[in-house]
């Protein structure tokens, strides 16, 4: 821009010719942009919408863009927690032994990468109904919505004594 107009680039971090890493460069873009949020916009961000990536907070918490006493909350973007937990259920599903060391039989991972979708689906639906609930308090729907996500695989894989019924007509 400063060419365009003749005039002298002012000094600036240039991401052009970046040497480091794309998730390097992702999070001081950001921490850049939060920095001079106040100065260019009166705005101070106090949310962050992440992608499973911690990187950018720990670099936000470090570099403090708008004082000590002003955190950052980070809120976790739904589409990439259940992105993420569907790479993880593939990743298992091709592991031959587990965390353990005990092997896991060809079958069990045959049915959970065929299922990964479903489980997906539990948690899409338990989701929309906890958020339908708008009398209930928050940290109670967090509770219920975090027993359906634990129960969702005993769901999937036919078993139903742990199911509620707004869950599962089994």
């Amino acid at each position: 821009k400063a060419e365009f107009l003749s005039k002298e680039p002012k000094p600036h971090k240039c991401y052009k010719n970046w040497s480091g890493t794309s998730t390097s460069m992702e999070a001081d873009i950001i921490v850049d942009g939060f920095s001079q949020s106040m100065y260019m916009h009166g705005l101070i961000y106090d949310k962050l919408i992440g992608d499973g990536d911690s990187s950018v907070m720990k670099k936000l918490s470090i570099a403090k863009p708008y004082g000590i006493e002003h955190n950052i909350k980070k809120i976790e973007c739904s589409n990439h927690i259940l992105r993420n937990y569907c790479n993880r259920l593939r990743d298992i599903s091709t592991r031959r032994k587990n965390s353990s060391g005990s092997i896991i039989p060809g079958y069990h991972r045959i049915k959970l990468k065929e299922n990964i979708l479903r489980l997906r689906y539990a948690i899409t639906e338990a989701s929309k109904y906890w958020k339908s609930k708008s009398l209930l308090p928050h940290n109670e729907k967090v509770q219920f919505l975090k027993s359906d996500i634990l129960n969702g695989p005993r769901h999937v894989f036919g078993d139903h004594e742990k199911c509620a019924s707004y869950f599962c007509k089994g």
